[in-house]
């Protein structure tokens, strides 16, 4: 069975991926709140505490 019908001209689709998943700069880049750091020491320390009740069981 051989699907589709297109022929590849190239492998290196580098300009092609570059569209796509564009370099990040400062002005791109997302940016870390006061929030953000907050939800991830929360986050953490939830997994710590499960942890810790699953190896205690």
């Amino acid at each position: 069975m051989r699907f589709g019908g297109g022929r590849i001209d190239s492998v290196n689709d580098s300009e092609g991926l570059k569209s796509l998943f564009p370099a990040r700069t400062p002005e791109t880049r997302p940016r870390v709140t006061d929030d953000t750091v907050t939800a991830a020491r929360v986050i953490t320390a939830v997994l710590t505490i499960a942890e810790q009740q699953l190896l205690h069981c």
